[in-house]
């Protein structure tokens, strides 16, 4: 079999590039043009280099370039986390890999690949991949801004899950922070609030009030904090389709962190 070192560099560059991205994407990382592009050439020239190795070396070989990868590309990680970036590659290469042999032995019948093929499979690939990475950036997104919160009211403690909204300005006519519950998470159905009062919103769809409380306490312990008297604006309506949190924190909660 004839190996143009040329082409088969280039593929591997190239193939480097996407999967080093794809495992960036997974494990929650940013990385440079710069750090991609060296990380990838490390990989290229580790796949031609063990061409030239007997077999019994390669997987060792590769195992050490792949290290090397994901030092050059998050030279900031600690030893653990490199560990898992370099098992997240493994992953996804293999996962590649493994499509693009089931195009060409279940779908080719072992018949020559053509171009038409490669293109559908690495277009299968970079859909899945694609795909993927929205989703457990979006779960990501939504574990990292979801809290625990502890919400004291007329003397009842209310244990429910927070949302740090950053949009969520809102400030009753004293300047104090609002911050926006759901009522049936507080109170049952129909129940009148004593010492209510009303504040003014502004949205994109215009103007309104809402009935708000003084609470006794809320603590929210990942973000160390801890307030008397917090103003709760009671929404009538769920604040989250699939419900995951009741409670809007307003924005100021996170200022430093």
């Amino acid at each position: 079999m004839v190996v143009y070192l040329d082409v088969y560099f280039g593929l591997n560059l190239w193939m480097d590039v996407v999967l080093i991205g794809i495992t960036a994407a997974v494990c929650g990382e940013r990385i440079t043009v710069g750090r991609l592009a060296a990380s990838a050439f490390i990989g290229a020239a580790m796949a031609c280099g063990l061409l030239t190795v007997n077999r019994k070396w390669q997987l060792p070989g590769m195992v050490i370039g792949v290290g090397a990868m994901m030092r050059a590309a998050f030279p900031h990680m600690r030893w653990r986390r490199l560990m898992r970036a370099a098992a997240a590659y493994i992953v996804v290469a293999f996962f590649a890999g493994g499509v693009i042999s089931w195009w060409y032995f279940e779908v080719s019948a072992g018949r020559r690949l053509r171009a038409s093929g490669v293109a559908v499979a690495g277009a299968l690939i970079l859909v899945m991949a694609v795909a993927g990475i929205a989703a457990h950036r979006q779960r990501r997104r939504r574990e990292r801004d979801t809290y625990r919160v502890l919400l004291k009211v007329q003397g009842r403690n209310i244990i429910t899950s927070g949302f740090l909204d950053t949009g969520n300005c809102l400030r009753d006519d004293c300047g104090r922070p609002v911050h926006i519950c759901e009522r049936k998470v507080i109170f049952e159905k129909d129940t009148c609030v004593e010492g209510s009062f009303s504040v003014t919103y502004n949205t994109l769809l215009g103007e309104g009030t809402m009935e708000a409380i003084c609470a006794d306490r809320l603590v929210v312990p990942a973000l160390n904090v801890d307030i008397e008297k917090p103003v709760i604006g009671l929404a009538e309506e769920g604040l989250f389709r699939d419900g995951r949190c009741h409670i809007l924190l307003n924005g100021v909660l996170g200022e430093g962190h």
